[in-house]
This record gives C-alpha cells, sequence and structure tokens, in this order.
C-alpha cells in the first residue's frame, strides 16, 4: 500500500508543460494589457498637453488684449509674428522664442507656452477700421512632445480678439 501511495504524489512532466504553458499564456496576456494601457496614457498626455496649452495662451491673450488701450503692432491690415500692446500704461510684447511663446512685460520675460508642447505658425493680424475698435485675429499651432505610437499630436488654433 505504501509504495502505490508515493507513486502517485509527484506531478509528471506532461502536468508541468501544461502548467508552464498556460502561465506562459496568461503573462502575454498580460504584457499585451499593460502594452495598451501605456499607448493610452501617452495618447491621453498628448491630447491633453495641447488643450490645456491651447486653453490657456488663448485665455490669456484675449485677457490682455480686451484691457489694451492701444495696439502698436502688427499695422492695421498687416500680419506679424509678434503683437505689442498697451494694458494700463505697460507696454507689452507677445513672441516666439524658439517654439515658446513668450510675453515680455516690464522688461521681464514669462513663457505662456509649456515644456511638454511646441508652439509654431504663431500669427497676428490686425483687424478693423482707422476709427473703430480693433480686432486681433490669432493663430499658431501646437505640436506634443510626448510621442505616441502613431507620432506627435498636433492642432491649429485660431481666434479674433477686440479691444474694449
Amino acid at each position: 500500500m505504501k509504495k502505490i501511495f508515493y507513486k502517485n504524489c509527484g506531478y509528471s512532466i506532461v502536468e508541468t508543460v501544461l502548467y508552464v504553458g498556460m502561465l506562459s499564456v496568461f503573462i502575454v496576456l498580460l504584457t499585451g494589457i499593460f502594452i495598451s494601457t501605456l499607448d493610452i496614457k501617452l495618447e491621453s498626455e498628448s491630447i491633453s498637453d495641447i488643450q490645456q496649452d491651447g486653453r490657456y495662451i488663448i485665455a490669456k491673450l484675449a485677457y490682455d488684449i480686451n484691457r489694451a488701450q492701444s495696439i502698436e503692432a502688427p499695422a492695421l491690415g498687416v500680419t506679424g509674428n509678434s503683437l505689442n500692446i498697451t494694458v494700463n500704461g505697460t507696454a507689452e510684447s507677445f513672441s516666439l522664442s524658439g517654439s515658446k511663446l513668450q510675453i515680455t512685460k516690464n522688461s521681464s520675460t514669462d513663457d505662456l507656452s509649456g515644456y511638454n508642447s511646441l508652439i509654431s505658425n504663431l500669427t497676428f493680424q490686425r483687424l478693423g477700421n482707422p476709427n473703430g475698435k480693433n480686432n486681433i485675429k490669432i493663430s499658431f499651432t501646437i505640436t506634443s512632445l510626448s510621442q505616441r505610437t502613431s507620432g506627435s499630436e498636433s492642432k491649429t488654433y485660431q481666434t479674433t480678439v477686440g479691444i474694449r
């Protein structure tokens, strides 16, 4: 009786191969899920970075242009790469420095764009008539630095803001 009991106590090679095979299938499935989760995270980050920067830049430009007493550049009917306005007696200048949008105010320069995005194709066009209130047509493209599997996320923003 003892010999029969000890003979049935171990794993056979077939059982071991089946367990290893099932374990490897399980690990492959988990790895696929993990990789797809990382891809979705990168895509979400790149879209979020672009949307946040775009909304902030438009809100900041709209706020400052609405409060401006005068627009020095660009000239009426002209499209330029920088915007010079006067707000409460203080000169403000918006322009690209490399791939970052910067505001210069009181000899202090600050970045308006985030560190995860690049700004390109920035244009300001002054609209209006000589005796009326002026409007500024703003256009720029934001490209995310977060790389998705399908490439960089990019979005072009365009709006028009007027002096009050």
